[in-house]
């Protein structure tokens, strides 16, 4: 996945309120891999599964 692959689905959900991190919280920008986006609310759950389920997984 490029940087432009969700670049503009990140920017859409910040605008609309919501919120587009790494899974490290870090925000997500164009050297972000393994973004989480969600509607602000259950950003925390999100990462929590993203955790849980694998997407630390490294890229090969």
């Amino acid at each position: 996945v490029k940087w432009w692959d969700h670049v503009s689905g990140g920017l859409l959900v910040q605008q609309a309120g919501g919120q587009a991190t790494d899974v490290h919280r870090h925000p997500a920008g164009p050297d972000s891999r393994r973004c989480v986006f969600s509607n602000g609310l259950i950003h925390d759950v999100m990462l929590g599964l993203a955790s849980k389920h694998g997407l630390e997984i490294p890229f090969s």
